[in-house]
């Protein structure tokens, strides 16, 4: 009488699964962005949030943000989403204050700000490099300006750029870790083959319709035999005969 072994009976329920597939791509693309000055077409592209600011060109060839009002905060906010966890960001951005106050900020959603950057008056207001670990590893960087004017709102700006200058007035990197691909490529039957019996190990792909692997003659010991899981999923017996 042909029966079901005990070691194959788990292997029906274990391997339904030996054919499933993880992949992605080997390296993911990083994140680039960037414009010359406040004006430019993409300009606008991520920001989410304007709060009493405004671009201002002062007809010299000079723009930038600036407060509408003076005297109160003004926020610019921009929110970059990603399409993996970011393992590093590196920003481009500078800050004008020659009467007023000046801060930038980094959050990873909108609500929790880390101190970036506060600007010094008349003086370096430029944020250069790598964003803080604490900001990296999500699905997204928000980045905030917050400007206070005093005597004059063209005294407090963010992103000034001069028409002489070819450089980028803002940039934003992120870098991608590269995503591993995981195949199971076979799988591998094993049991204990008593001797001088035949044993059948078979396939199937619905638990009803079972198509042979292979035929052993068993040694009094353990022995196995191996599979490609190229193909549809399968669910794997051995009988005797």
């Amino acid at each position: 009488m042909k029966k079901l072994t005990r070691s194959f009976a788990l292997l029906i329920a274990v391997f339904a699964i030996t054919n499933s597939l993880w992949k992605a791509s080997a390296q993911s693309p990083g994140f680039q962005y960037g414009f010359l000055n406040v004006f430019q077409t993409n300009a606008l592209d991520y920001v989410v949030e304007q709060v009493n600011i405004i671009r201002y060109d002062e007809g010299n060839g000079v723009k930038y943000w600036k407060p509408v009002a003076n005297g109160t905060e003004a926020r610019l906010t921009l929110k970059f989403p990603f399409s993996q966890p970011a393992s590093q960001i590196a920003l481009n951005a500078y800050m004008s204050i020659y009467n007023g106050s000046g801060t930038l900020w980094g959050s990873t959603n909108g609500t929790d700000w880390i101190l970036l950057k506060t600007a010094i008056q008349n003086g370096d207001g430029a944020y250069e490099g790598n964003l803080p670990i604490s900001l990296t590893r999500s699905m997204a960087i928000w980045i905030q300006a917050r400007l206070q004017s005093s005597g004059s709102t063209i005294y407090a700006q963010f992103l000034r750029h001069d028409d002489r200058d070819t450089n980028n007035v803002f940039n934003l990197a992120a870098t991608f870790n590269p995503v591993l691909s995981i195949e199971v490529a076979a799988v591998r039957l094993g049991w204990f083959a008593a001797s001088n019996i035949t044993y059948q190990v078979q396939w199937s792909t619905n638990l009803n319709d079972w198509s042979n692997l292979v035929s052993v003659i068993g040694t009094g010991g353990n022995t196995n035999v191996v599979d490609w899981t190229d193909g549809p999923r399968k669910f794997y017996r051995c009988i005797n005969q």
